[in-house]
């Protein structure tokens, strides 16, 4: 083993290594969406709320003087599948195709709910999704309202 400057070279290419890591990680890390591009942007009069989780966020999106609202769980492992043989609504979120299938609301919810799943590419074979959506209202009226806002969203 050869030395240089007191040290070995192979501890100078474990340091070396190291260094390249790191900066390998700190590009990655830079390359990643700033929190505020994970939520699509909400549309006039909404606003959103991000709730971050560990490989995930949640979106919350509010509107003044409405009962209704949405959320957008953006991630690759929505909790919500739909039933195989369930017939859903079509529709959309920020310009891509959605289905919409009936949601039932907690207690303490809206009466009126649907929720959807947002896929990366559409029709793809093999495609996954990256958003769960869901939709609340008070009367029916108020769930297109809310479903309307939901579609005008900015990815």
């Amino acid at each position: 083993m050869a030395v240089v400057a007191g040290r070995s070279t192979g501890s100078l290419a474990i340091m070396r290594n190291t260094v390249v890591s790191l900066l390998a990680f700190a590009m990655a890390s830079a390359s990643l969406p700033a929190a505020a591009d994970v939520c699509p942007s909400a549309p006039a009069p909404w606003t959103v709320t991000k709730r971050p989780g560990p490989d995930f966020d949640v979106c919350y999106y509010r509107a003044e003087g409405r009962t209704g609202f949405f959320g957008i769980y953006v991630g690759f492992h929505p909790s919500f599948r739909p039933p195989p043989t369930a017939k859903g609504i079509a529709g959309s979120v920020g310009g891509k195709p959605v289905e919409w299938f009936a949601k039932q609301p907690p207690a303490s919810a809206p009466q009126f709910a649907q929720e959807a799943l947002v896929f990366q590419s559409p029709g793809e074979k093999g495609d996954r999704p990256m958003a769960h959506v869901w939709i609340y209202g008070a009367t029916a009226e108020e769930l297109e309202v809310v479903r309307g806002a939901a579609a005008q969203v900015q990815w």
